[in-house]
Formats: C-alpha cells, structure tokens, sequence
C-alpha cells in the first residue's frame, strides 16, 4: 500500500486531511474510511481534503472523495478538496465530478 493520510486540526472546526501516495482500488477505502471518520467524528464544521501529495487517483480514488462530499453535506459539514494530481482533470470533468463536489 503506497499511501498515506496525516489528520491536522488547523483551528477549532476545520481539519485539514493531507494525503501522499497513489489512491487507487487498492488504497481507496483507507481514504473513504478516513474521511467518513473525520466528518463523524463530531465538532467538524468544514473538512479540507489536500492532494498535493498526491502522485496517482483513480476512479475508486475519485469515489471515495465524492462518497465523501456526500457524507459531509449529509452532516452539515463544508467539504473541500483542494491540490488534485493534472491527470485527475480531464477525467473529472467528463465524468462530472466537479459538479458532484460542489
């Protein structure tokens, strides 16, 4: 497995998840379940997904972040992914991901 998820609290109701390495099918649920635990977790009042550090996503990838803004709108939560790979775009947006995320 070749990821990794770092929890940072940045100020009271806002946490910053920082994740590094390939988000694939075989990483994809450490991601989904992480976000599902911040965003359940109680007192999040916005979740910040950074993918700076992020070298490869896939469609199971692209799942879990939209399984993800789902979960949080659903808990009143803002949600925000921020720094996602170039290659990730053009599949984005045929897929209409960007519209699923806002």
């Amino acid at each position: 497995m070749n990821i990794s998820i770092s929890r940072h609290q940045i100020h009271d109701g806002v946490v910053r998840l920082c994740v590094t390495g390939e988000v694939d099918l075989a990483t994809s649920d450490l991601l989904a379940v992480t976000i599902h635990d911040a965003i359940t977790a109680g007192q999040v009042q916005r979740l910040v997904v950074d993918l700076d550090k992020v070298t490869f996503l896939d469609p199971a990838g692209v799942a879990a972040l939209v399984a993800g803004h789902r979960l949080a709108a659903e808990h009143g939560v803002t949600y925000l992914v921020t720094q996602p790979p170039d290659q990730v775009g053009p599949t984005a947006d045929i897929t209409g991901v960007p519209s699923a995320l806002q």
